[in-house]
């Protein structure tokens, strides 16, 4: 068909409608910067052939641009002529609301709210390759990690919008697969199919029941794994195009490193634009992080890690993150100097993070 003179070729603005409709609805379902860029290029792939077509003569928003089979300006600025006629007239009402709330400023912050429940899933991988060298004998050590989690987080108890009290209900299904140099070890998931119920208190110290469920320090990473993300917020309104960055003491936290002076690093968030995601307004922001220090035994680490982050305006809660990073670590010159053995490492990580909010259920009418 293409080979054939475009003027003896033609089609239905019926089915211009239909198609365009598919891929906008794509477009605004995506869920990845990849997805998003996949979508666009059939899109622009769809009004490429288009163009190459006769229009039939209607009142349409492509008649309006296109007389004669052919575009009236350069072509691709007549294409996008087109998909924004098509937008302005109510064809994706979601791809719309996109374009309309781009140039608003807002601000991120919690904001929830007691009994607000969200669906979270979460997929982490992680890649390590560790030399040890003692003496004149050196083994390499490769060692995989996989995690697989979903939980229902319900916040009971909320102060000017910070959860107080969250019940976390764990699936039966969590796993935790380990393998050193290509054998399984035996690690379960210790949160796998159990409900947890997390209280923080005023003085940012945290109670969990039961108590035991984590071990020692395990309250506290639970809590920063729900809070922690504010501090990853701009003090400021911010708009598309617009950046701020991290001090490295919050990558420190997360990292579990000496807060010192060989802390460096922090990151850098830009927020790219604000558009409807299923009803809700989403901030769409990238985020490059970098930090090195000391870790609690004495070694140093770097880390390195980008990748897009999507946040639910109206909450503050990450409703998608995905991100992709480096690691290397070394022995302390301390152990160094006392001829104990020698280790580094290098290793490679993603992780992927989805919420979702659960509707709550109403009671029927009597």
């Amino acid at each position: 068909m293409l080979s054939l003179d475009p003027r003896e070729v033609g089609t239905t603005i019926i089915t211009y409608e239909e198609q365009s409709r598919g891929w906008l609805s794509i477009i605004s379902r995506a869920k990845s910067a990849g997805e998003q860029i996949q979508a666009y290029g059939r899109l622009e792939n769809h009004l490429d052939y288009l163009f190459r077509k006769e229009c039939p003569r209607q009142n349409s928003a492509i008649q309006r641009v296109c007389a004669a089979g052919k575009p009236t300006m350069p072509e691709r600025l007549c294409r996008l002529l087109v998909l924004l006629l098509i937008l302005r007239q109510g064809l994706s009402p979601t791809s719309a609301a996109e374009q309309a709330g781009s140039a608003d400023k807002i601000e991120l912050k919690l904001n929830y709210s007691p009994n607000e429940t969200w669906k979270v899933s979460q997929q982490a991988a992680m890649a390590i390759t560790t030399a040890v060298t003692s003496q004149s004998q050196r083994k390499t050590i490769h060692e995989t990690r996989s995690i697989s989690a979903s939980v229902v987080r319900t916040t009971l108890e909320a102060k000017n919008g910070k959860p107080t009290k969250v019940r976390l209900a764990f699936d039966d299904k969590c796993e935790l697969d380990t393998t050193v140099d290509g054998k399984d070890q035996n690690t379960p998931f210790p949160l796998s199919g159990k409900t947890v119920t997390m209280t923080i208190k005023p003085d940012g110290g945290v109670d969990l029941e039961p108590a035991d469920v984590l071990g020692s320090g395990g309250a506290a990473l639970m809590e920063y794994a729900i809070s922690g993300q504010r501090a990853f917020f701009p003090d400021h309104p911010v708009g598309p195009n617009d950046s701020w960055t991290v001090k490295p003491e919050v990558l420190a936290k997360m990292a579990q490193l000496q807060v010192n002076a060989k802390l460096t690093g922090g990151v850098t968030c830009t927020l790219n634009r604000i558009v409807m995601r299923e009803g809700r307004k989403v901030a769409e922001i990238t985020q490059k992080g970098y930090v090195a220090g000391t870790t609690n035994n004495g070694g140093e680490l770097t880390l390195s890690y980008e990748g897009p982050w999507f946040v639910d305006v109206a909450t503050g809660e990450t409703v998608l993150l995905e991100s992709r990073g480096d690691m290397t670590t070394k022995t302390s010159d301390a152990d160094i100097a006392a001829e104990n053995p020698r280790i580094s490492g290098s290793g490679t990580s993603r992780m992927s993070y989805h919420a979702e909010p659960v509707m709550p259920t109403t009671a029927p009418a009597h």
